[in-house]
């Protein structure tokens, strides 16, 4: 089955950044968030997006 959203610990796990960064990109605004009850969510669509923005980033770093 394929992951919707991801608990921080879960972002943690399949992102490798630490639980401190991951808080960082939230307050960021780079990445989404919303709480059910008292456990905060990400949407994986937005974890994916963010790591791709990085990645693009750094291409484009590697090209100048």
């Amino acid at each position: 089955m394929v992951k919707i959203s991801y608990t921080i610990a879960q972002a943690v796990a399949a992102s490798s950044f630490s639980r401190s960064r991951i808080y960082e990109h939230i307050r960021s605004g780079r990445l989404e968030s919303f709480k059910d009850g008292g456990r905060r969510h990400i949407p994986a669509d937005s974890l994916h997006k963010l790591i791709a923005e990085m990645r693009a980033g750094q291409s484009g770093a590697r090209a100048a």
